[in-house]
């Protein structure tokens, strides 16, 4: 059922109900103060993830890096172009 259904963390029965009875600017501060907390927390899990990826390799990591990916290239490339060949009446 539509009433029983979660948004966040409050259900949406009571959100409507809610800015029927509040005028439209307090309703969306409702909302924007529920969804706040959720979106910080994704951009601070962007952001740790960012830093681990920016992480410069040392002499043993380059090393390793620059001797395996021309291995691994043809592999990858083989693989796109399967993805995403165009095959005509398949």
């Amino acid at each position: 059922m539509a009433a029983d259904r979660k948004w966040g963390t409050v259900s949406t029965t009571r959100l409507r109900t809610r800015a029927r009875s509040v005028p439209i600017e307090h309703a969306f501060a409702d909302v924007e103060s529920l969804l706040r907390s959720r979106a910080e927390q994704a951009v601070a899990r962007a952001r740790e993830n960012d830093e681990r990826q920016l992480k410069e390799f040392g002499a043993v990591g380059r090393w390793l890096r620059d001797r395996a990916f021309p291995l691994f290239a043809p592999l990858i490339a083989r693989q796109l172009e399967q993805q995403y060949a165009f095959t005509p009446g398949v």
